[in-house]
């Protein structure tokens, strides 16, 4: 079997390549797709041939020349011109449309109660090009909530997929499939007839069976009820108030609901106010004395209702009994501060000890004979003497070294299966992603300042839209104008009159008006909408 392979770069098919690498992946993995190849640059022959950007193909089949087959489509990314003596190359690499993924961010966004595939459409639509959703699946699973906060688009993705057990890859027409992990079959069986060697390993530090899952804080009710005696001014809280609401009297219907304020904001409290809330030191203060003329202490034997709000961490702990029997106990801690709700750490914690409460066995198989692979399907691996007897694995990874040699003898791809295992790609992405985290966890608000620059017709991406406007009816002060709009410059009108331009006084002689802002009508409503 002989294996052809051609290269297009921008439709063009390239002559000069001699060799290339091809690494599929799916989401598993924390990668891209990605690809490099080598050509000949003889008297600097490809110097200006190629541009970053550019859209490439590789095909391949075996014993059909020229090949049909698409096994990666990609973007150029990187273009070297390595020059030993007088071997000149071109080295060109790039990844795929994954990259799209990596290279944007979801702006602060929350889902909540939507399938995680429903989620995962939305961010696509909302934030990626070049990218489609024929093939993403919307998850049973229903995501109860989840937010995102200038994380990249991959990671969300991710993220979802994680939560509802799916995976996702994007193929050579630059859709995404977002899809269950271990539903889809490549109709393979890798076993000896096959598999010219193997690498089947598995490993005790990948077990995790107590977890313990660190999110940010909530806000729980909380009530307390005491006894006025009719002399103390302060009242110690158990908790930290937020949102507090204290009614006087008994029973609680009679009670009378009190007006407060907070504790250090001015020398006098404001006319009425019954109480100051002191939040740092835990207490709420009844206001009186002579410097505000009465008195808001409660007469003795008077009920005292406070309901307020307290501040509680989020923490989830559970671990897998039959696992610690097995393997004994190994601990993992989980801190994200994204987690805002009890049920979203819930949900992290039975995912994490699901996937890692046993030893995670990872295969490498070198094939022969074997092209068109898509990571993300399923293989049957007999392989008993490595202790893989009929199994179903998931395929995580291909990768195709195309040479000379490899491509007559046919043996161009190997394949990971099962389980990845992580790595130090795996643990710098991780603290990377933390650092990020860590930046932008109080980042998030509802007021969002986004400057554009752009020729010709623009795209914004919100939650929703309403378009004002409102019209200048009189002669007004005009911003940025350069007849009306210098404060204190001087102005000859057509009479020969001399005035000074003063902001809010009359202007009439100039103006007709008096100051900034009159004259003009109310705010019309020109168009709204929601997602588009």
């Amino acid at each position: 079997m002989t294996i052809y392979v051609k290269y297009e770069i921008s439709g063009t098919t390239i002559d000069d390549a001699y060799n290339s690498k091809v690494n599929k992946s799916i989401s598993d993995n924390n990668a891209s797709s990605n690809f490099s190849l080598k050509m000949d640059n003889f008297a600097g022959k490809n110097a200006n041939a190629y541009v970053i950007g550019n859209e490439v193909k590789i095909y391949a089949d075996e014993d059909v020349n020229p090949p049909t087959t698409n096994i990666f489509t990609g973007i150029l990314e990187n273009i070297e011109y390595p020059t030993n003596a007088l071997d000149e190359t071109v080295t060109l690499s790039g990844r795929d449309y994954t990259a799209r993924l990596m290279d944007r961010i979801v702006e602060p966004e929350v889902y909540n109660n939507l399938p995680a595939g429903s989620i995962v459409k939305d961010i696509i639509t909302k934030y990626v090009d070049d990218v489609t959703i024929t093939n993403v699946e919307d998850s049973p699973t229903t995501v109860e909530r989840v937010a995102f906060n200038n994380v990249p688009v991959y990671d969300a993705v991710k993220q979802l997929a994680d939560l509802s057990g799916y995976t996702f890859y994007i193929d050579t027409d630059k859709d995404l499939h977002f899809f269950e992990k271990s539903t889809e079959s490549s109709g393979y069986t890798f076993d000896s007839g096959n598999v010219l060697g193997a690498n089947i390993k598995e490993r005790r530090d990948t077990i995790f069976n107590e977890i313990w899952v660190y999110g940010d804080k909530y806000l729980d009710s909380f009530k307390e009820e005491s006894v006025s005696d009719g002399a103390g001014s302060v009242v110690n809280l158990l908790y930290k108030p937020h949102n507090t609401q204290v009614d006087v009297g008994s029973p609680i219907t009679q009670a009378v609901r009190q007006k407060g304020a907070i504790f250090g904001l001015s020398v006098l409290p404001p006319s009425g106010t019954n109480y100051l809330v002191d939040f740092n030191n835990k207490q709420l203060i009844w206001v009186s004395g002579t410097d505000i003329g009465y008195s808001s202490i409660p007469s003795s034997g008077t009920m005292i209702t406070l309901n307020y709000q307290r501040d509680l961490p989020i923490i989830k702990v559970g671990k897998d009994n039959l696992s610690i029997n097995n393997y004994g106990k190994r601990v993992k801690t989980i801190v994200d501060r994204k987690l805002t709700t009890p049920e979203e750490a819930q949900d992290r914690l039975e995912y994490e000890l699901a996937f890692s409460k046993d030893p995670q066995k990872q295969g490498t198989l070198n094939l022969k004979d074997i092209i068109n692979i898509t990571p993300g399907q399923t293989a049957v691996i007999d392989l008993p003497n490595q202790n893989v007897d009929n199994k179903t694995y998931d395929i995580l990874e291909a990768t195709y070294d195309f040479n000379k040699s490899n491509n007559l003898t046919g043996n161009v791809l190997s394949i990971k299966v099962n389980k990845k295992i992580e790595d130090l790609t795996d643990i710098v992405k991780n603290l990377i992603q933390q650092v990020k985290t860590i930046q932008t966890q109080d980042n998030l608000g509802d007021i969002l300042s986004r400057f554009e620059f752009t020729t010709g017709s623009l795209t914004i991406t919100q939650s929703g839209t309403i378009v004002q406007m409102r019209s200048i009816t009189g002669n007004n002060l005009i911003l940025d104008s350069p007849t009306f709009g210098i404060i204190d410059s001087i102005y000859t009108l057509a009479s020969g009159i001399t005035q000074s331009f003063v902001l809010g006084k009359n202007l009439s002689a100039i103006l007709g008006t008096t100051a900034l802002g009159e004259n003009l009508s109310d705010y019309v409503t020109v168009w709204s909408g929601n997602y588009y």
